[in-house]
């Protein structure tokens, strides 16, 4: 009854909502006692009125003619009292239930499935064995082979196409749906399409999942994949509206801006949960050459140490060999043991043999079983040389810090070494191959000619003011 007198004031009601409370109230000047008793002494008077009247009409006619005045003398008078009628109106409303793919180009990886478990998601994904019966039902050998190798991508689009699991269907039929893809950034996909032909009502079509045609269209090309970012920028476009959740599809390989961690904790500030569904296998076998800790210039004939950083997961027990090449030459070679997951250095050596710019690699070969294959090798540029540094040590007198740099820096086959004493007597310069100069470069080009001039204890007024600014 109440809801046709919502209908007959105008109001819009839908079939989901009900009146939960109905209330009046008057907010005018007059009072309810005052409109009774204005009521009846207006009725009075309409009643004395018509029975005095000298016109010669029937009974009834004076009654009904007295009741309509009477009638709307009350109606002015209730509008003075300003009644409102209030209604409490209780309904469900549809909230927003966003899907968050990750279309990055790991989701192209066709991850080794060797573990039977891991083939049996994958035929579940595709229908061929039933989702309900879970892990325990057994799957046939020549269909399994079809799953050993199958991408990331490839499994959500079965997911999310299968009539068995119905994902898309139930979801739209409690939530209005939004499906975005992301990598680096936020691409809205296209909704769901209702077919043109039919006159239904909207509650009443019936939803397949051939009518989610972005589903086809779903590719892996993006070149990062920021998944905190994803989740604080649907966060940010849907602000305001009743969100129920938000459903994130991803392998979970974040490799850019925010930590999704920081934006799971900003969902859970706001009450939005997160509905996590992880692409891939259950243990993926990975080795990763992470850097290579090389001088940047090393000089012939000289041993160059070096450290390698690999990181493998899933190898337990596993060994593999680390070969480093330089300009496609192996150079050195060093086997390790893998142990728990996580990242171990490795520590090699090797001496070159010819000077020139050349590619140092450190690589390990990929095993069948990797779930990626391109990350097995890191490459560094190193130069070597055959030139010797040219050194000028310049002190007052031979102190005992001057000799020591002086030995050190003769036994060194990499330095052409070149001395002057301020004190010195001049004549040792004069002798066959001696290291010392009887005097102070007083020339550009001269002292240009050293990569390195070490400055003793010497007294700045033996040196001139051109020569210091050299």
């Amino acid at each position: 009854m109440t809801e046709l007198l919502l209908k007959l004031l105008g109001v819009k009601v839908d079939d989901a909502v009900h009146i939960a409370k109905a209330s009046l109230a008057f907010h005018g000047g007059m009072s309810v006692g005052w409109f009774v008793f204005s009521v009846l002494v207006a009725g009075a008077l309409v009643y004395w009125m018509y029975r005095a009247s000298p016109v010669t009409l029937p009974a009834w006619r004076k009654h009904l003619l007295a009741a309509l005045r009477l009638g709307f003398i009350a109606l002015i008078l209730l509008l003075l009292l300003r009644p409102v009628l209030a209604f409490t109106v209780e309904g469900s409303v549809r909230r927003l239930l966003v899907m968050l793919l990750d279309t990055s180009a790991s989701m192209q990886i066709k991850d080794p499935r060797l573990d039977v478990n891991d083939r049996k998601r994958a035929a579940m994904s595709k229908s061929l064995i039933d989702p309900a019966k879970g892990l325990n039902q057994g799957l046939d050998a020549v269909r399994a082979k079809e799953f050993e190798q199958i991408s990331r991508v490839d499994v959500v689009k079965n997911v999310l196409k299968n009539e068995k699991l119905n994902l898309l269907p139930r979801l739209d039929k409690e939530f209005d749906l939004s499906a975005f893809g992301f990598g680096q950034g936020l691409a809205e996909l296209s909704a769901r399409k209702i077919e043109s032909e039919t006159n239904a009502p909207e509650k009443e079509r019936k939803v397949t999942v051939d009518q989610f045609t972005w589903v086809d269209r779903l590719d892996a090309k993006g070149q990062s994949t920021a998944i905190g970012d994803a989740v604080r920028d649907v966060m940010n476009r849907k602000r305001g509206q009743p969100l129920a959740g938000i459903v994130l599809v991803t392998d979970g390989a974040n490799n850019s801006g925010t930590q999704p961690r920081d934006a799971a904790a900003l969902a859970r500030q706001e009450g939005l949960p997160l509905y996590i569904y992880g692409v891939g296998i259950t243990s993926p076998r990975d080795i990763i050459v992470g850097n290579i800790f090389a001088p940047d210039v090393s000089f012939v004939k000289d041993e160059v140490p070096l450290t390698v950083r690999v990181r493998a997961q899933g190898l337990n027990g596993e060994s593999a060999e680390v070969v480093l090449t330089l300009g496609g030459q192996t150079v050195a070679r060093q086997s390790l043991q893998f142990g728990a997951d996580g990242e171990q250095v490795v520590p090699m050596k090797f001496t070159p043999q010819t000077q020139g710019e050349f590619d140092l690699t450190a690589s390990i070969e990929p095993r069948n079983d990797e779930a990626v294959k391109d990350n097995n090798s890191r490459t560094h540029r190193l130069k070597i040389i055959d030139a010797k540094i040219k050194v000028l040590l310049v002190d007052q007198s031979p102190r005992w810090e001057f000799r020591y740099l002086q030995a050190m820096l003769l036994r060194d086959r990499r330095v052409e070494l070149k001395c002057f004493l301020v004190e010195g007597d001049k004549a040792i310069a004069r002798t066959e191959h001696s290291p010392y100069l009887d005097a102070f470069p007083s020339k550009k080009e001269d002292l240009y000619r050293y990569d390195l001039v070490l400055l003793g204890d010497v007294d700045p007024k033996a040196v001139s003011a051109a020569q210091l600014e050299l």
